[in-house]
């Protein structure tokens, strides 16, 4: 439909992921948001070795072509290197309207 500003809900190769009992299809890749989260466990606050805590979200649709933000908080341990398909995208920490 002309004019219409919804995405629409289809499978995606950015994969899908459930959150509170609804189902949001991913439209983007996940990517770091460079917040400062609140506590003492950014990257710069802990010394080697230690845990820290960072953010990344990424867009989504739901069922019915709503936007959303998909977030996750992830702990690593500084100075240990990962990829980021290792960690865990099933663990939402947030869903927001876009």
């Amino acid at each position: 439909m002309k004019g219409d500003n919804k995405m629409k809900y289809n499978k995606s190769n950015f994969g899908e992921v459930e959150f509170e009992g609804r189902e949001y299809q991913l439209t983007s890749e996940a990517d770091f948001t460079n917040r400062q989260l609140p506590g003492n466990w950014n990257l710069n606050d802990v010394e080697e070795g230690e845990e820290y805590q960072f953010e990344m979200s990424a867009s989504a649709v739901d069922e019915q072509g709503k936007e959303y933000q998909v977030t996750w908080i992830f702990w690593k341990v500084k100075g240990e290197d990962f990829e980021l398909d290792s960690l865990d995208y099933d663990k939402v920490n947030s869903v927001e309207e876009a």
